[in-house]
């Protein structure tokens, strides 16, 4: 009874802490998202959608490669709060790094580039400690709320971003400051509150005793893989949809400058722009939350699917009248907000089927493994939106998650997973004694 009340305890003081914490990074990304202020600020600088598609990869490409080659060694160190603490920390004071580069006077290609690496060495560091943090989240949080923990940060973060997009939308439209100016101004803001949210991790804490994987050589675990995909179906099928959901989500980082290009937009409704895909990313914060919690996250991997595909037949208006079609925008722009992070609920329902299996580290670091190579295709989606136009973009990513509906039926149900873990602590159980 008093390890069940240490471990209720632990749990609330880290569930309040991941969500303080949470809300406030999420602010802080916001002043660089790949998908709105970083690309426009590209597209601005250097109006070369291929720069575009490189930023919007770094974040994955990088990130997925330190989960990979460095996540499992950092899962071998002592004091894992503190190990994250220390990641975050030092990811976020980087983007300091970006308003000096501004305030001494590089501009054009100069500034993209400058911009490029630094975006590069935030995520490096911040990749290094994913899994670490995946891992707190098993050891320390209850499923009946882990699951909650990131939909609810980015709406609670939502809704601080959703002011703040307007204070980026401010520096925008004003008529009087200079882009390099403008571009300070954000970047330093979203410096401040990255650092900032990265303090009250010092809060955190593990179990009493947490059980650390052991000092392996990296070719120790790939060694392990294909047993641990053998022996579980049900991991298959999240890594076939993990692929699919690189390809849909490759066009969402592209929807803002679609309506740059094709209406076309100035700074001011590229602004607005961004405001309202915050909005629908608040909403989804709200909505994937709830349905990850009371209906599954099998549910919110079908119902993300049906809008991303909602999102697409409103670019039809965009391609066939241009000019008549802001309202169409709008909407598509709306619902890019409310799906652009498909991997709520892919990253939910792989929690949810290796919640206790023994192998759970070597279940993310494959997770992170098959993403290096998908994690490039926004490169290859900003070179063909570069030269072939947005309609085979567009397509792709409508066609993949179809396929992802398609296979929807082979996923587990709420109350499935419920008695998956029931069957997999029983074995646990079982093992012990």
């Amino acid at each position: 009874m008093r390890s069940n009340n240490k471990a209720n305890k632990l749990a609330k003081k880290n569930y309040r802490i991941l969500l303080t914490e949470g809300s406030l990074i999420t602010v802080g990304r916001s002043f660089i998202d790949a998908s709105s202020v970083a690309s426009v600020f590209i597209d601005i600088f250097t109006g070369n959608l291929q720069l575009a598609g490189i930023v919007s990869s770094i974040r994955g490409f990088v990130a997925v490669m330190m989960q990979t080659f460095a996540g499992p060694h950092m899962l071998t160190k002592d004091n894992q709060p503190r190990v994250i603490f220390r990641g975050k920390f030092l990811s976020a004071s980087m983007l300091f790094l970006m308003p000096l580069f501004l305030l001494i006077g590089v501009k054009g290609y100069g500034a993209a580039y400058a911009f490029i690496i630094i975006y590069t060495l935030i995520w490096i560091i911040d990749g290094a400690i994913i899994v670490p943090w995946h891992m707190l989240n098993v050891r320390t949080l209850p499923h009946r709320i882990r699951s909650t923990v990131l939909s609810y940060r980015t709406f609670f973060g939502g809704i601080l971003t959703f002011a703040c997009g307007y204070l980026i939308r401010w520096f925008l439209k004003h008529p009087e400051m200079s882009d390099p100016t403008r571009f300070i101004w954000i970047f330093g803001i979203g410096a401040i509150i990255m650092t900032g949210s990265s303090l009250f991790f010092l809060g955190m804490r593990d179990v009493e005793k947490p059980t650390l994987p052991d000092k392996k050589p990296i070719k120790e675990i790939f060694r392990k893989i294909p047993s641990v995909l053998k022996r579980n179906n049900l991991y298959r099928d999240y890594i076939i949809i993990r692929i699919l959901s690189f390809f849909t989500s490759a066009s969402a980082w592209f929807v803002i400058l679609f309506g740059r290009r094709i209406l076309p937009l100035d700074n001011s409704a590229t602004s607005t722009l961004i405001i309202i895909q915050i909005v629908g990313s608040l909403v989804g914060g709200l909505i994937w939350s709830w349905t990850n919690h009371s209906l599954g996250t099998k549910t919110t991997i079908i119902a993300m699917r049906v809008l991303t595909l909602l999102k697409f037949v409103m670019a039809i208006p965009c391609f066939i009248n241009p000019a008549s079609s802001w309202a169409y925008l709008i909407v598509m722009v709306f619902l890019n907000g409310l799906t652009i992070n498909l991997f709520f609920g892919d990253s939910n329902y792989m929690l949810d089927i290796i919640g206790y299996e023994k192998d759970n580290d070597k279940y993310l670091v494959i997770n992170s493994l098959v993403a290096i190579p998908f994690s490039l295709l926004n490169i290859a989606a900003g070179a063909v939106a570069q030269n072939f136009g947005f309609i085979p973009l567009f397509i792709t990513s409508a066609v993949t998650a179809l396929i992802v509906l398609f296979m929807a039926p082979r996923l587990l149900s709420a109350s499935e997973i419920v008695r998956l873990h029931e069957e997999q602590q029983a074995t646990e159980t079982m093992v012990e004694e």
